[in-house]
């Protein structure tokens, strides 16, 4: 299916818009799992938010997010690429908590 250029505008516009949410929502889960597991272990100092954000923009800098080999492809629909990278950006850190505190939970037993 080919992509009108303005479909591939507003796919880029969202996945930009919702970079500086996925920062926020990395950084919270971050904050999150290293008081649930890192801190209580090593036995150091909890993460302050803004260091959890930090973290999570060195991270996705580190790490580049979304790799060019997931989202380059010929066929792929513009809004498929753009349901992937929310995806990555918006539920996996979310997902991760929840795993997180699964194990904390039952695993754990805290």
């Amino acid at each position: 299916m080919k992509t009108e250029p303005r479909d591939a505008g507003v796919g880029c516009l969202v996945l930009l818009l919702a970079m500086p949410l996925g920062i926020l929502i990395k950084g919270w889960a971050l904050k999150i799992l290293w008081g649930w597991f890192v801190a209580p272990l090593f036995h150091l100092p909890y993460l302050t938010a803004a260091q959890a954000f930090g973290i999570a923009c060195f991270t996705g800098l580190l790490l580049k997010g979304l790799s060019a080999s997931e989202t380059k492809s010929e066929t792929a629909d513009i809004w498929t690429v753009v349901g992937n990278g929310l995806s990555t950006i918006l539920l996996s850190p979310v997902i991760s908590v929840g795993f997180g505190w699964l194990i904390k939970t039952w695993w754990l037993g805290q």
